[in-house]
């Protein structure tokens, strides 16, 4: 027999192990159960012995942010903060019995929540504020305060509340000075009257705004006033306020300078506005922003050609060697380098003595640095084209042994994947960065030209006499008509650049010359990075063809040559290999063996020159990667 037929008899079994596990779970609940109980009766009595009873605790210790809410997170804080050391996770349990992510005093001291809000619901239902009610029932003598004997008889004669008035004024009292005023009263969640009257936050903000608009005001009177007297802002600030060079003006500078000049207005409502950023002092920036973003322009322009002033001033500006500059000759200048800002207020910045042309000293304020060695610079400045473009192609030839290609694809398109070599173009901007990078000093200017448009520097100071009256020869891609230069100058304001008056001697007005440059020295890199890939555009790009353009021609019909024979790098690699009686896909050619092959499948270029372009990391035999580049598997 089984245990199972033996159940007949009416025996009974052992406890299974399933009961055993229930009647554990249910010993545990109770116990859980009675912890909850035990650790929330010592809280409430440790609430009770420490502010009173349980509102007051709550008002005080617990609901610190007054919401009426407390996270699991901002109930442990408060428990630290009252001082309560029991098992705060049991406690928590214990008051979220229902399992809400929030405790409020409902859940705490549930007797005095309901008095509280039959006590609230009963004031709104006669009266329409918070404020009504205490002025018109509880503060009957106008004291601001309501005691508890006055509080007790206002509840039950003057508005005949049945409910528990004295538990009531406990829980209002947080103060326990025996009365409660109107804000303790707040906690019932009644609302208050509205004023009309402005707060003093509110009054505050009007005043700033008063204050700004009248320093605004002093500000537009006072850049009228030198506009009048010294033609723009740029002048009056290099000749009147800071006259020394410093680049900056203390308050009591300031101060001394307006009298100077004869302005009457408030001079604290004017330093308000021009000191807006609160660093007590001023600058030119901050007196006219836009003649300051023109000369920092200007400069960042030079200074992409250009490392020091005297070889741009020979090379673009002074080209008839006279020492001035005239408008037409400036003018010439800013179209060459692609300067899209206005040249007339720009050639007005500058001309701070106002007699009609530009001397080197007075071009120092756009911060390019002196030459050490002005003969030096200047036989770089009177450099033709074609002897920049030796100069640059010896050099790049020299530094690396190989061809021109190397170098290009190397340093000039570090920034782009290899197969992306041959059609890469790069900005002037870019060009002459990557021209110093690798250690060339030239006339990157007559350089740029040279490549991008052979004709405009193939004489000497072609480049800027061509703009001018003489007709000379002047770039296509530069002219004023054409597409690239129609972009709009940009416009200058009325009274940075609205007339022009004689000054005094030009000496009386050299020493200043260093504010501004330091100022263009500390701010020309931000400068450029915020205007020049836009305006360098105008300039054209430099590409491989342009850099070697015979070379540039092989590499394109050695690839389309592939690609009509053989489709794809893989077959084109195959053939070589065949030529040369290889068979391994992994097999190097060396430059003879590249060259015999390459005639042999029909390319009639220079394939000595393919090599080298091909031969990147200049080992001297090429692999199936290093065609890559010429993208001969990508068919148009």
């Amino acid at each position: 027999v089984t245990m199972d037929e033996l159940e007949l008899v009416g025996l009974p079994r052992r406890p299974v192990e399933k009961e055993r596990k229930v009647s554990r779970r249910l010993a545990n609940k109770e116990k859980e159960r009675e912890a909850c109980q035990k650790v929330l009766v010592e809280f409430i009595g440790y609430l009770n012995r420490s502010y009173g009873n349980i509102v007051r605790a709550w008002r005080l210790g617990l609901d610190a942010d007054g919401d009426g809410r407390l996270t699991f997170q901002e109930f442990c804080n408060a428990c630290k903060k009252v001082g309560f050391r029991g098992r705060q996770k049991t406690l928590w349990r214990a008051l979220c019995a229902k399992g809400n992510s929030s405790i409020g005093l409902g859940e705490l001291d549930p007797e005095a929540f309901q008095i509280l809000e039959d006590f609230r619901t009963f004031l709104e239902e006669n009266y329409r504020t918070l404020d009504d009610v205490f002025e018109r029932v509880l503060d009957a003598d106008r004291s601001g305060r309501c005691t508890q004997e006055e509080f007790l008889v206002a509840c039950r004669d003057k508005l005949e509340w049945t409910g528990n008035a004295r538990k009531l004024f406990g829980y209002l009292d947080i103060s326990m000075r025996r009365d409660v005023t109107i804000d303790e009263m707040e906690f019932l969640g009644m609302r208050r009257r509205v004023l009309d009257r402005k707060s003093v936050k509110q009054q505050i903000l009007e005043r700033q705004a008063k204050d700004r608009a009248e320093a605004d005001a002093m500000l537009g009177r006072f850049r009228s006033l030198l506009s009048q007297r010294y033609g723009n802002l740029v002048r009056a600030w290099r000749t009147l306020l800071d006259p020394t060079g410093e680049g900056k003006l203390q308050f009591t500078e300031f101060c001394a300078r307006c009298r100077q000049v004869g302005f009457q207005g408030n001079l604290k409502a004017l330093w308000i506005s021009l000191d807006a950023d609160d660093t007590g002092t001023v600058e030119l920036r901050e007196l006219d922003g836009d003649a300051v973003a023109h000369l920092e322009d200007f400069g960042s322009t030079l200074n992409v050609f250009f490392d020091d002033l005297d070889t741009a001033w020979s090379c673009c500006l002074d080209t008839d060697n006279s020492g001035k500059v005239t408008f037409e000759e400036f003018q010439s200048c800013c179209r060459i380098l692609g300067y899209r800002r206005d040249p007339r207020a720009l050639f007005r910045y500058l001309d701070v003595t106002a007699e009609g042309t530009l001397l080197i000293t007075e071009m120092e304020a756009l911060g390019l640095p002196r030459a050490k060695n002005r003969e030096l610079a200047l036989q770089l400045a009177r450099m033709r084209g074609h002897e920049a473009r030796s100069e640059f192609e010896v050099f790049l030839t020299t530094k690396y042994h190989t061809s021109i290609v190397y170098p290009w694809r190397r340093e000039f398109c570090s920034q782009v994947p290899p197969e992306d070599h041959l059609d890469h173009s790069i900005s002037a901007e870019e060009f002459c960065r990557k021209c110093r990078a690798v250690g060339h000093s030239g006339n990157l200017l007559v350089l740029w030209f040279e490549y991008v448009c052979p004709r405009a520097a193939s004489t000497p100071h072609s480049l800027a006499g061509g703009v001018g009256s003489t007709g000379g020869v002047f770039p296509a891609a530069l002219d004023p008509g054409s597409p690239m230069m129609r972009p709009a100058l940009s416009s200058v304001s009325v009274a940075s650049c609205e007339s022009t008056s004689p000054m005094q001697h030009r000496s009386s007005t050299m020493d200043h010359r260093g504010s501004l440059k330091r100022q263009m020295t500390s701010r020309r890199r931000s400068s450029l990075d915020a205007y020049m890939p836009d305006r360098m555009e105008g300039l054209g790009r430099m590409s491989l063809e342009r850099i070697a353009p015979e070379l540039y021609q092989d590499l394109v019909l050695f690839r389309d040559t592939c690609r009509a024979k053989f489709h794809t790098t893989e077959n084109t690699w195959k053939a070589l290999l065949h030529e040369c009686l290889k068979t391994d896909m992994g097999d190097k050619l060396r430059k003879v063996e590249f060259s015999r092959a390459s005639r042999m499948i029909g390319f009639k270029g220079n394939a000595e020159g393919v090599f080298d372009a091909c031969d990147f990391g200049y080992v001297r035999y090429v692999l199936m990667e290093d065609l890559r580049w010429l993208r001969i598997d990508d068919h148009f």
